[in-house]
């Protein structure tokens, strides 16, 4: 298994934790990813969506930035799909 597919199938399962009601260990495993520079540009979208979508805006009052961090990135997979 290549590092993407294992980003994929982590973020993949910090989502499913979410669904069940598994925010705390949800949120390590995308805080975990984030520190990968290797991410591609679309795995680290869905992180950062994930965290925005998470977190609590009393313990991360800077939660925007995620939200804003996928925007971003969002606009950079559409520019790179065009070339």
């Amino acid at each position: 298994m290549d590092d993407q597919s294992y980003y994929q199938q982590q973020l993949e399962l910090a989502r499913e934790m979410a669904q069940h009601g598994l925010r705390k260990p949800s949120l390590q495993i995308c805080f975990n990813l984030r520190v990968h520079t290797d991410l591609s540009l679309y795995t680290r979208a869905l992180v950062n969506m994930t965290l925005a979508d998470l977190t609590d805006l009393k313990e991360h009052p800077d939660k925007l930035k995620y939200a804003e961090e996928a925007l971003q990135l969002a606009r950079e997979l559409l520019v790179s799909t065009r070339l």
